[in-house]
């Protein structure tokens, strides 16, 4: 399989060997929060306030293969495509059934939808962030051990623009050093700008790094955002019964961090998925992140967008998104299933063909 061992080799070799040729469910956990409205944090959108509508149309990507909420797909200030492009893709080849869990978003995607009862996210500065968290996590909890019933393993996305600048919010609130550390849809990675919002937020809840170390409810409550406790509770769930896979970057540590503070013991069923481009990047550290509390796995898909025809494509090379939308675990679970027929190769050109047909190309 094209997959890159970030950290914990056993670990990582025997999580592997528990998930080849099994039957996987694809979760989509979808949230917005006014913190992904800070101007220089995110890419994840054309603009500042078109991030509200990016959530809803990645999981009508993954479920329609186009969009509803938009005309076209989401795009970054540059026109370079949704990470959403590389999980659809994935998914299709491997024939791996998709669920969207709503953590809170401010636009309702035109699809079939878990609704958990949270609401969207307020600007992290203010000091309270997220409403309901451990109402949600509970319900997710409940929806996580569903789903496991359901399937070998869960594999868990997200879709929340600025969701690398509320997870070092919750990291630092927790007493995880993660200044410097955590990655970004940028290439030039705004780590000054993350740390100054973050200061901002525990300042207004009256918090410092470390404070809520013992009470990581709170933490999410003050500088969180939704996606957060609705993955939490959906790892915690599953993880009971299951392996789970999640995929995503630096945003799971964040939700590592959470689970670690809540019920510690389902970690041994964990493992984090993401793409070369996190595991790769020198502008973060996600295994630095997560061995100052846990000894969870880092997996990486092996994507290589170098030999691509497309230059939107290309330049995911030159650190512009790197992940999102689950991109690098849905890879890693349609290599898996396919007991590695599913190559990176083949997964390019996929990509490449869904990429043509969204963007009108030729």
């Amino acid at each position: 399989m094209d997959v890159i061992i970030a950290n914990s080799e056993t670990k990582a070799k025997t999580f592997l060997k528990k998930i080849e040729a099994k039957k996987p469910l694809f979760v989509l956990t979808i949230a917005t929060t006014e913190t992904g409205k800070i101007p220089g944090l995110s890419a994840a959108g054309a603009n500042p306030d078109f991030t509200d509508f990016t959530p809803p149309a990645d999981a009508e990507l993954l479920l329609l293969g186009k969009c509803k909420s938009i005309q076209g797909v989401p795009i970054t200030p540059d026109g370079i495509p949704t990470p959403g492009l590389i999980t659809t893709s994935a998914l299709h080849l491997a024939d791996i059934p998709v669920i969207v869990v709503n953590g809170g978003v401010k636009v309702k995607p035109q699809i079939p939808y878990v609704e958990l009862g949270g609401n969207s996210g307020r600007d992290i500065r203010t000091g309270d962030s997220v409403d309901n968290v451990e109402e949600v996590i509970e319900r997710a909890k409940v929806l996580g051990e569903q789903l496991a019933k359901t399937s070998d393993y869960l594999v868990i996305g997200e879709s929340i623009p600025g969701g690398t600048t509320t997870a070092l919010g919750v990291l630092t609130a927790l007493g995880v050093n993660a200044e410097g550390k955590v990655s970004s849809t940028l290439p030039q990675n705004p780590h000054s700008l993350k740390s100054e919002v973050v200061k901002s937020g525990l300042k207004a809840a009256g918090e410092k790094f470390g404070s809520l170390a013992n009470n990581p409810i709170k933490a999410v409550s003050c500088v969180g955002d939704p996606m957060m406790p609705a993955l939490a509770g959906l790892v915690i769930g599953a993880a009971r019964k299951n392996p789970v896979l999640m995929a995503g970057g630096t945003q799971m540590t964040a939700v590592l961090a959470v689970i670690n503070a809540l019920e510690s013991k389902t970690l041994g069923n964990v493992a984090i998925g993401t793409t070369r481009w996190v595991a790769k990047d020198k502008s973060s550290d996600i295994c630095g992140i997560t061995k100052q509390f846990c000894d969870v796995p880092v997996l990486a898909a092996d994507l290589d967008f170098g030999p691509s025809k497309y230059p939107g494509l290309q330049i995911y090379e030159t650190g512009l998104v790197k992940e999102g939308v689950g991109a690098g675990g849905a890879s890693i679970a349609a290599m898996a299933k396919s007991c590695g027929s599913v190559t990176k190769d083949l997964l390019l050109k996929e990509i490449e063909r869904n990429y043509a047909l969204l963007m009108g190309l030729k």
